[in-house]
């Protein structure tokens, strides 16, 4: 469906607009994605195995909207259980995802 909304949303502006705008507007968004994804930090359970807590505590206070003080409580309370998650079991490829429940997969090795 998305495919097909694309394909017609480029017809449309190929209809209105002069080609090259059309051919160069997809490495702009490209661009403004790109730009806005590097302000995003990284996973806080990858941070915390591999820079420590503090900045997965950072990032995750981030992703949680800020530091109120309830919203600090939380956020402490949900890296205690991502420390404890990772304490169990070490970011391997499919352990986290067994941990959280949400895919149930075979160990066939590490």
């Amino acid at each position: 469906m998305r495919v097909s909304l694309g394909i017609l949303l480029v017809y449309v502006l190929g209809a209105v607009l002069y080609w090259r705008w059309v051919a160069g507007l997809p490495a702009l968004l490209a661009l403004l994605f790109a730009l806005c994804l590097a302000a995003v930090p990284e996973s806080p359970i990858w941070l915390a195995g591999h820079r420590g807590v503090e900045p997965a505590r950072r990032a995750l206070t981030w992703l949680r909207g800020g530091s109120a003080s309830a919203a600090a409580d939380a956020v402490a309370a949900e890296l205690e259980e991502l420390l404890e998650m990772q304490a169990v079991c070490p970011i391997r490829k499919h352990c986290c995802w067994d941990l959280l429940g949400l895919l149930s997969l075979s160990r066939s090795g590490p």
